[in-house]
């Protein structure tokens, strides 16, 4: 997986991830449909002088891509993926 590090739409039911639209390094939009949860994690730490909390989820789309997104502070980015 190469890093992205992108805002991201996330499309939800409950706490499943039904589908992640973001813009990959080339500037062109990328949509994956989800089709499991590989695995998830929290991650707190501190980044310069403030608290981070993260949640993460290592997804696998329909077409086999693998992505890792997390949501902090009520916002969802990309921070790795292939394809």
């Amino acid at each position: 997986m190469q890093p992205v590090m992108a805002p991201a739409d996330v499309r939800t039911r409950g706490d499943d991830v039904l589908e992640v639209r973001w813009t990959g390094p080339d500037g062109r939009p990328r949509t994956a449909r989800i089709a499991r949860l590989i695995d998830d994690w929290d991650y707190v730490g501190r980044w310069w002088a403030r608290e981070v909390r993260r949640h993460y989820r290592l997804l696998e789309a329909d077409d086999g891509r693998w992505l890792e997104a997390y949501r902090e502070d009520g916002r969802w980015w990309v921070s790795r993926a292939n394809g």
